[in-house]
């Protein structure tokens, strides 16, 4: 095992996919990629266009400029950005090569690009425990990922971190 790409979202999961993917990193000499995809921001919008009905017959994406909500996104980047640093940080100083990446784009898509184009050998995500009305609905970025990564997959579960950590508590 050569490379590890530890895909992150910064949910409360993120923090024990990171934990896994570091460990993991250092049993095995590793280079780590750290990966967390925003999306563009290009792609938000709000509602739908009675008016392009009449170009298009049909209702479509109604893209509004709300400058507060694109800059509240930017905000947002920043701050995963700060803090993806302060994991390659942390990484480096446990001796790991690590780097970071912030991409832009639809999730599933950009870490399955990436672990193509990074040779990646294990990429470990966590899993935020969805219901089934959820997937059906929307989706699910792990399962999407499962089924065209082309490299074996670690999946931390919800709740892992709080899981292990009441065990310990009670030893």
């Amino acid at each position: 095992m050569k490379t590890i790409l530890s895909a992150l979202d910064f949910s409360p999961i993120s923090k024990a996919v990171f934990s896994a993917s570091l460990d993991l990193a250092k049993t095995y000499g590793a280079k780590l990629y750290l990966l967390h995809v925003i999306h563009n921001l290009q792609d938000v919008y709000i509602g739908f266009s009675l008016a392009s009905q009449e170009y298009y017959g049909s209702m479509g994406p109604m893209y509004v400029p709300d400058e507060d909500l694109v800059n509240q996104l930017r905000e947002r980047a920043k701050a995963e950005e700060e803090e993806l640093s302060g994991m390659q940080k942390q990484a480096a100083a446990q001796g790991v090569d690590c780097e970071a990446l912030l991409l832009q784009g639809d999730v599933a898509r950009v870490i399955k690009d990436e672990i193509s184009r990074l040779s990646v050998d294990t990429c470990v995500i966590g899993t935020h425990g969805h219901g089934i009305f959820y997937k059906a609905l929307l989706g699910s970025t792990s399962e999407s990922i499962i089924e065209h990564c082309g490299c074996p997959l670690m999946l931390i579960p919800a709740g892992y971190g709080e899981t292990r950590k009441n065990s310990e508590d009670k030893t």
